[in-house]
């Protein structure tokens, strides 16, 4: 118990003394496929990988995601997500917060993206963050966000994201948030095969390399599997629909610090 508490607190110390709000990623079906989901047409999480993705959602729906780091009881990261259409007016809202009692950031997204020359998607998104450390301090910010979904054709597509590109920072501690950019393109050479493939990088780090490749094993039911190269992740998940409602659960294996789990569940409205 005294070494999860060690542990727990070098993480905090970490994370509060180099980067706020890092890109952790958020759902289930993403984190399963490496976060490599910038290029990934059908993401109900697009807000948060890529806000162009949101004009080709397929229904509106809400979801609901949790996950826990290493085995630890926290911090945790809860998800909230709402994703609609007015008219022809889509739009997406996202509410994530990680952390405990002592540490908390909590991220408010908000997004829209269109659709011109029949192909091309531009997304937008606002995202307000705000920053609670017990006995400490908070503080509170607004980041913008880009991106861009193109099909080449019917089995390859490109994605492209800016996230932060106003340089957004908090005053209280003068920290600035991550600012990132992402390649990446998807690869389906079947109807129930996926391959993402993408090149991360956030200004203050070297480039990170994601990859995931999803398998439709059958209707209602598929498997993924994904890694991250710079933080020596593999994960494996698995998507289960039941009637109209969606599960999805996600083990991310970690080389040093061990296993994190992710639950999911999409409901249609």
């Amino acid at each position: 118990m005294i070494l999860r508490s060690q542990f727990y607190f070098i993480i905090i110390f970490i994370r509060v003394g180099f980067a706020a709000f890092e890109n952790t990623g958020a759902g289930a079906e993403p984190l399963a496929l490496g976060n490599a989901m910038v290029a990934f047409r059908s993401n109900p999480y697009a807000i948060y990988y890529n806000p162009a993705h949101i004009t080709l959602a397929q229904q509106p729906l809400i979801g609901f995601c949790y996950r826990t780091f290493f085995g630890l009881s926290s911090p945790r990261q809860m998800n909230l997500l709402i994703n609609h259409r007015i008219d022809r007016f889509p739009f997406s809202v996202s509410l994530n917060q990680l952390g405990d009692k002592n540490y908390q950031e909590t991220q408010l997204q908000l997004g829209t993206s269109f659709t011109f020359r029949d192909k091309i998607s531009m997304g937008l998104s606002l995202s307000l963050y705000y920053l609670n450390i017990h006995d400490y301090s908070s503080s509170i910010t607004c980041g913008i966000n880009l991106g861009f979904y193109y099909p080449l054709n019917d089995q390859f597509a490109l994605g492209v994201l800016i996230s932060n590109l106003n340089q957004p920072k908090f005053s209280t501690i003068e920290e600035k948030l991550p600012q990132v950019y992402a390649l990446g393109f998807c690869y389906c050479p079947q109807e129930k095969m996926t391959f993402c493939f993408e090149l991360f990088r956030d200004v203050k780090y070297e480039q990170d390399y994601r990859a995931g490749v999803l398998l439709q094993i059958k209707p209602g039911f598929s498997v993924k599997l994904g890694l991250e190269d710079k933080s020596n992740t593999y994960s494996l998940g698995l998507g289960l629909t039941i009637g109209k409602i969606r599960f999805d659960f996600a083990a991310l294996l970690h080389n040093i610090l061990g296993l994190s789990n992710v639950t999911s569940i999409q409901i249609p409205l």
